[in-house]
């Protein structure tokens, strides 16, 4: 069997992949939507366009955001994330040891 076939059977707890997403996103290292992307997958199973029925948008906006070319409000975001149990807040870009941090 090779890797990717082994790798593909090795289910994530849905724990962990809420966390690799929200630290990733925390981070930049993921995109809002990159994230979405990774829950809606691993997560619901779902496809994009059963995904969007269940979330209440339209496939055209949940495509668009997960591939980055959509300006989505605050509210389809909250919308979409709530979905998992997640909302969007605000995540300072400064660590603790960074003294350039903003007071």
């Amino acid at each position: 069997m090779n890797n990717i076939s082994a790798n593909s059977q090795e289910k994530l707890p849905r724990r962990e992949i809420l966390t690799q997403v929200e630290q990733g996103v925390a981070r930049g290292d993921l995109q809002l939507g990159e994230g979405l992307q990774r829950l809606r997958k691993e997560i619901s199973g779902l496809n994009q366009k059963d995904f969007a029925k269940l979330s209440g948008i339209s496939l055209r906006t949940l495509a668009g955001i997960e591939s980055g070319q959509a300006n989505p409000t605050l509210e389809t975001i909250n919308q979409l994330f709530s979905l998992f149990g997640l909302r969007v807040g605000l995540v300072s870009k400064y660590s603790e040891a960074n003294p350039n941090k903003i007071r």
